[in-house]
């Protein structure tokens, strides 16, 4: 993927507020039943983020607005 840096959008703005003011805080909670193999679980998890590349960003808030930045963003 490239190097993607953009602006968050209005809505994507009003949740970066309302998580900040500690609301509508999402939370997946999943229940697995037997052995899983952890490289396994790695590699079907690095598969899903390469096929969603907004996967692979991060929020940076830098002076005149929050930006979602892949530069930087961990593996």
């Amino acid at each position: 993927m490239k190097s993607l840096v953009r602006k968050l959008g209005l809505i994507e703005n009003l949740f970066d507020t309302a998580h900040s003011l500690g609301s509508m805080i999402y939370v997946n909670i999943v229940r697995l039943e037997g052995t899983i193999n952890p490289d396994l679980l790695k590699q079907a998890l690095d598969l899903v983020q390469k096929h969603y590349p907004m996967l692979q960003v991060h929020l940076v808030k830098l002076e005149d607005d929050n930006y979602f930045q892949s530069a930087g963003t961990l593996d």
